[in-house]
């Protein structure tokens, strides 16, 4: 079993500094941020155990929280975690984010997080990480709060947007301009995705037009999108309108409509997802759905604070779900006569 002297030589500091730390309240506050996160994770590496039982005694709270990201290398999440972190230092919080990259160890990791007690709450962003609906549950009495999950699960507390109003939003917008042949870009893997596919094909459908050819999944990033759109524009009859499920999926399609010359809006219509903040920069600005990243994180924090405090929080109270808004720029127009 690993040891605070462990952990010290570990991280390069004292082992005073280790305690100081894992005790959490006053003694800590004196360490910089940068060094807690550190000793924290390497006590994580190293499978070093606080007795609970000790803790439970001294009655102290870490008054840590942690955030664990599938991936952090997009947009949408480190600007979530920082609306976060703002949220939660201004309750006197501190906040540790971590990527946890589909790892399948995951669930190790976060049940050493909890069985330490190195933060008072956790937040889950993105994915599953392959953890089941049991699993989860089993961190049900714990404070556990989900984000940018896709669908709700039992009653586990979460806060999304609702990916599926935002996809309406955008296809309404669409076939009332009267597009009908309309491409969607879909990550594929992601929860939220998935739900803004399920919206995009109901849309289709309750418009009786086909949309089969009109799907590329499992495209992730700007080089993916400008692929997955030279695709589409090579069908022999190319969709008017693209629909992505990101935004980077979106800039990358505007990149292949250039280089194939379509022009946007005149030719093709792009509609992106998150609303971030290069959209309105791009040439054309970008229409897109935009997220409402501070009501998240406000609506995060608020939830987590009333479990951590004990509260008993009505099932009706604990998901919720946040409005999404289209934001009409440059790059929608009626279809090409």
């Amino acid at each position: 079993m690993s040891t605070m002297h462990d952990i010290a030589n570990k991280v390069g500091v004292s082992q005073s500094t280790v305690s100081r730390v894992l005790a959490g309240g006053a003694a800590s506050r004196a360490i910089s941020e940068e060094t807690r996160a550190k000793i924290l994770e390497a006590a994580l590496e190293l499978g070093y155990r606080i007795d609970p039982v000790a803790r439970a005694m001294r009655g102290k709270s870490t008054h840590v929280i942690g955030m664990i990201a599938r991936v952090l290398d997009s947009v949408f999440l480190p600007r979530l975690a920082s609306e976060l972190a703002k949220n939660f230092r201004q309750k006197g919080y501190d906040f540790i984010v971590t990527a946890a990259a589909n790892d399948p160890n995951e669930t190790l990791r976060l049940q050493t997080l909890f069985e330490t007690q190195f933060c008072d709450g956790l937040v889950l962003a993105a994915d599953p990480f392959g953890l089941s609906e049991a699993q989860l549950n089993s961190f049900f009495n714990k404070h556990l709060v989900m984000t940018a999950w896709g669908s709700p699960i039992a009653d586990i507390p979460m806060v999304n947007t609702n990916n599926m109003e935002g996809i309406r939003q955008a296809m309404r917008h669409l076939l009332g301009l009267g597009h009908q042949r309309i491409g969607f870009l879909d990550v594929g893997w992601s929860g939220d995705t998935m739900l803004r596919r399920q919206a995009y094909i109901e849309s289709m459908n309750v418009a009786g037009l086909a949309y089969a050819p009109y799907i590329i999944s499992e495209v992730e990033g700007m080089p993916d999108g400008y692929r997955a759109t030279t695709r589409l524009l090579e069908l022999a009859e190319p969709p008017t309108a693209i629909l992505a499920a990101e935004d980077f999926l979106a800039l990358g399609a505007l990149k292949a409509a250039y280089d194939k010359g379509r022009r946007v809006p005149q030719e093709l219509s792009i509609v992106g997802f998150d609303d971030l903040p290069y959209a309105e920069f791009s040439v054309p600005a970008l229409t897109t759905i935009r997220q409402p990243v501070g009501q998240i994180a406000e609506h995060t924090c608020h939830l987590l604070l009333r479990l951590i405090n004990g509260e008993t929080v009505p099932a009706a109270e604990r998901q919720i779900m946040v409005q999404p808004e289209l934001i009409i720029r440059e790059s929608t127009a009626p279809p090409y006569a």
